[in-house]
């Protein structure tokens, strides 16, 4: 389990993080709590620490402006981009399609895919929606991205291409698509 966004009262935050790790821990999860410069308490990484985490160093992200976003790519022929809904209306097949590509992109073992699906359709803690984008080449699933609204950020994550089907911009048009339906729900900037 990733927790990609804090936003905790000073005077709470070891009690939540606390019960956090215990509901982490009764599922049997490993967990990684990522602190950037908007989470709260602006002294996150302080009380993580003293919940035993130990940091492994920062990640490289980008940043778009989505008033700004390039919207023409060249896309193949036969390439159709889907997504699920908004709100709680999800597409069961776009999703599984979309764990289909990852474990195939990621070499995922079916556990990881079964643990994945069971909480992006279940975790209820986490905030919703994600929306999945598919890319369809010629009617088969080979390309997928998910994007989370928070706020004003759209964060796109796990983006995937099959190998096959690579070096042809189909990843490019799937992380667009994911990008203007950030945009669309909202949010004014992308997170990668």
């Amino acid at each position: 389990a990733v927790v990609f966004h804090t936003s905790l009262d000073a005077a709470s935050v070891d009690q939540l993080i606390a019960e956090r790790l215990r509901a982490f821990e009764a599922a049997r999860l490993d967990v990684t709590w990522w602190a950037g410069p908007s989470d709260r308490p602006a002294d996150l990484r302080s009380h993580l620490a003293e919940a035993n985490f130990v940091p492994v160093g920062d990640e490289a992200g980008m940043v778009v402006d989505l008033g700004h976003l390039v919207e023409s790519v060249p896309i193949p022929f036969g390439l159709e981009l889907v997504a699920t809904g908004a709100e709680d209306e999800l597409d069961e097949r776009v999703i599984n399609e979309s764990f289909n590509v990852a474990e195939l992109s990621y070499c995922w073992p079916p556990r990881r895919r079964v643990m994945r699906r069971s909480l992006n359709m279940t975790d209820e803690p986490r905030p919703r929606p994600w929306r999945h984008v598919v890319a369809r080449l010629n009617g088969t699933a080979v390309a997928s991205a998910r994007v989370l609204v928070r706020g004003q950020s759209a964060m796109v994550h796990d983006v995937a291409t099959v190998p096959s089907a690579r070096r042809h911009g189909i990843g490019t048009a799937v992380t667009l698509r994911a990008l203007q339906l950030g945009r669309d729900a909202g949010a004014t900037i992308g997170v990668l």
